[in-house]
């Protein structure tokens, strides 16, 4: 198997009053980058080629400035068929896509669906839900910066890489993330690995927990409102990471923000947190819940105690404020 680092360069429109003709494709993908690594992080080859836009066909400033891309260079390009076709033919059949961050691999396939590209036809044989290699999110756990997105530039320098090409260019960029990819460690890179939510499950046939990274993931099909969504009681099971059973709830679902949590004890293989992210997805217009399960320590599950205490107190206190202002 191989790993293809790829990366992308998009435009988009520069007059905002035609923002409503173009809803449909945002970000108009103007060239594709890619290095291909054996299963030993080798380098096999490249891929780089320039996309004639058929949407936004005048260079925006800012993307012209950035890239040094310009309109008479894409006006000589094929067409993003053409080239993407190319693309993964050469990639070939077995591989996984590697990405600085998860937006490029967004953009790709907001592009094959503006294009009506038929994916089988290409060759294209993606099971979804997509696993796939986030460099961006590795090199944050590298650096114990789960929640800080470094740009790629500044990745680079922290790991003192030789920058001998300019940034903002796709192959370029591509070779800069392989690079990066290299350093980090195999273990970190492998029990790491992503899921893309672009693509949904459509039924509730389609559903399925996947085992990733040392956590089960459940991808939800989608609801017309967060409210139905929310009503569906197989979407508060849990199992255990390791045989799968069903888990007992030692502290039951509570909201914290945009989230929901609970811990459940599996009697053979411990303590583990549940998490529920509700998503909106565009492509369909649709609600969806990302459903999280993995193992938990002592410490982590005192702090969700001591996290499920402050948002009672807090609800405490606010419903003494407003029983106070009722008063007044």
């Amino acid at each position: 198997m191989n790993y293809i680092v790829f990366d992308l360069e998009w435009n988009q429109t520069i007059n905002q009053n035609n923002k409503n003709k173009t809803d449909a494709l945002q970000f108009e993908i103007i060239e594709v980058g890619a290095v291909m690594l054996d299963e030993d992080f080798n380098e096999i080859s490249r891929y780089s080629s320039l996309i004639k836009p058929v949407l936004h066909q005048k260079i925006h400033p800012i993307i012209k400035e950035i890239t040094k891309i310009t309109d008479e260079e894409l006006q000589t390009q094929r067409d993003f068929k053409t080239v993407i076709s190319e693309f993964f033919q050469w990639c070939g059949e077995d591989y996984v896509l590697c990405t600085y961050g998860n937006q490029d691999l967004m953009e790709l396939q907001n592009n094959l669906e503006y294009h009506g590209i038929n994916c089988m036809e290409l060759g294209i044989r993606w099971s979804y839900p997509m696993m796939y290699i986030d460099v961006q999110k590795i090199f944050g756990l590298a650096q114990n910066e789960n929640n800080e997105q470094r740009s790629l530039e500044s990745a680079v320098i922290q790991l003192n890489l030789v920058q001998d090409k300019d940034f903002h260019r796709a192959l370029e960029d591509a070779i800069y993330t392989a690079g990066i990819l290299r350093k980090m460690e195999r273990d970190l890179i492998f029990g790491n690995y992503s899921l893309d939510y672009y693509r949904i499950p459509e039924t509730r046939q389609e559903e399925k927990e996947i085992k990733i990274s040392g956590h089960n993931e459940f991808i939800s099909t989608g609801y017309d409102c967060k409210e139905m969504l929310l009503e569906q009681p197989y979407l508060y099971v849990t199992r255990c990471v390791i045989c799968d059973k069903k888990c007992r709830k030692k502290i039951k679902w509570f909201a914290d923000n945009s989230k929901y949590i609970c811990v459940s004890v599996c009697p053979e293989h411990g303590i583990m947190e549940g998490t529920i992210h509700v998503k909106h997805n565009k492509i369909r217009d649709v609600y969806y819940a990302i459903r999280k399960v993995g193992l938990i320590n002592d410490e982590e599950l005192e702090n969700i105690i001591l996290k499920k205490e402050n948002i009672k107190e807090r609800r405490r206190q606010k419903r003494q404020r407003d029983k106070n202002k009722k008063l007044l």
